[in-house]
């Protein structure tokens, strides 16, 4: 029951980031780090972009700040304007922090 609570709290948070991004530097429409929310086994990161900007469940996104790479995340819940993700990798001695912009990461392969 906490689990879903938690995450109900980092979608809200998540809606109610875009009234604060005027605030953040960065172009309109760039996805960002808005919320991250300790666990026990694993972190919850918001992500002030969803369904809207094109984002869907199981999409890794690479994040990025001050042009170097941070590291992935893999979308677990998305709704309109808001998403919740997972940290899927970590660059050696990185961490996450609000702020981070986050870009889909497109996936290389050769048709068969």
């Amino acid at each position: 029951m906490k689990g879903k609570f938690v995450l109900s709290m980092v979608l809200a948070a998540c809606l109610f980031y875009p009234a604060l991004q005027a605030k953040a530097p960065g172009r309109p429409g760039e996805l960002v780090i808005c919320i991250i929310e300790p666990g026990e086994l694993t972190d919850l990161i918001g992500i002030n972009g969803g369904l809207e900007q094109g984002l869907v469940p199981g999409m890794v996104l690479s994040v990025f700040r001050n042009g170097q790479r941070v590291g992935e995340l893999l979308l677990t819940r998305v709704q309109e304007q808001c998403a919740v993700a997972l940290i899927a990798a970590l660059e050696p001695k990185k961490t996450l922090a609000i702020g981070d912009r986050a870009t889909p990461k497109l996936s290389k392969f050769k048709p068969i």
